[in-house]
C-alpha cells in the first residue's frame, strides 16, 4: 500500500477536520457550516467530493494555477516601461492625455470607445446616433 503526500494549507486541514466529522456524524451540516463560514450546500459539495476523491478533494483546483485576472507578462511589461519613461519622453496620443490615468489609451489596440454625440434633436438633450451611426 503506498502512502500519497498531500500538501494542505491550514485552512484546508481545518476543513479536513470538520468534514470527517460531518461523515462520521459527530457533527450536523448546519453546524459545520457555521464553523466554517460556507453555506449548507456548500458543506454537502464538499462532503461529496471527500467521499469520492478522500483529503484529496478538498484541496483547491486552482492551486498552481495562474489567476484569471492576471495581465499577460508581455502586456504588463509595456506598461512598466511606459510607466517608467519620463513623460517628457513619451509618444504623446492624439488626444494628448498625460499621467499614469491617460497611459491605457497610449498602448496600441486600447483605444477608448469614442463618445456619444449629443444633437439639437435631442429629446431632453438624451444621447442619440451621430452621423455614421456610432454612440
Amino acid at each position: 500500500m503506498t502512502e500519497e503526500t498531500i500538501a494542505m494549507t491550514q485552512k484546508t486541514v481545518d476543513r479536513l477536520g470538520v468534514v470527517q466529522q460531518v461523515v462520521d456524524r459527530q457533527l450536523r451540516q448546519k453546524e459545520a457550516a457555521r464553523q466554517l463560514d460556507l453555506s449548507v450546500r456548500q458543506i454537502k459539495r464538499l462532503v461529496v467530493r471527500y467521499r469520492a476523491e478522500g483529503a484529496a478533494g478538498l484541496v483547491s483546483r486552482h492551486r498552481g494555477r495562474r489567476p484569471n485576472n492576471q495581465i499577460a507578462d508581455a502586456l504588463r511589461q509595456e506598461i512598466l516601461d511606459q510607466a517608467s519613461t519620463p513623460p517628457s519622453r513619451r509618444p504623446r496620443p492624439s488626444n494628448s492625455t498625460a499621467g499614469p490615468t491617460g497611459l491605457h489609451r497610449t498602448i496600441p489596440g486600447d483605444e477608448a470607445p469614442p463618445r456619444p454625440l449629443m444633437t439639437p434633436d435631442s429629446p431632453r438633450g438624451h444621447f442619440s446616433l451621430g452621423e455614421k451611426g456610432t454612440f
